[in-house]
């Protein structure tokens, strides 16, 4: 493989677009900078609140913002989920890993998270 192998032709007037971009975006910064700094010797805040506190506070907002969405993404990296559905494939997974087990035990054993309402309608099949 050749170095002449990686070589762009236009190259050139690509390089040339993208200074001439770079030097317009700096420009527009340099104006909105200008722009901000007027308005800022200009503004008579009853407050005293300045261009610089704003963007300190600006700052600590933003910080804050991403340390709360990084701690959601470490939160929801760390969550469980269960592997085994129900108690056939947990049955299943331990008979293929080598254990000896009786299904029909572990499954009188497993109990059902049971609301209200279900204990009610229990007890009132149990009294008819």
């Amino acid at each position: 493989m050749n170095v002449l192998d990686f070589y762009d032709p236009d190259i050139e007037k690509k390089l040339d677009a993208l200074e001439k971009e770079e030097e317009e975006l700096l420009k527009m910064e340099n104006a909105e900078d200008e722009i901000m700094n007027k308005v800022n010797e200009e503004s008579d805040n009853s407050d005293d609140v300045n261009f610089g506190m704003l963007k300190t506070t600006l700052k600590k907002v933003r910080d804050r913002k991403a340390i709360i969405k990084e701690a959601h993404k470490i939160n929801s990296k760390n969550r469980v989920s269960r592997k085994i559905k129900s108690i056939d494939d947990m049955v299943a997974d331990l008979k293929s890993k080598g254990h000896d087990i009786d299904a029909d035990q572990i499954k009188s054993r497993a109990t059902s998270r049971r609301t209200l309402a279900s204990l009610e309608a229990a007890q009132e099949k149990l009294a008819k």
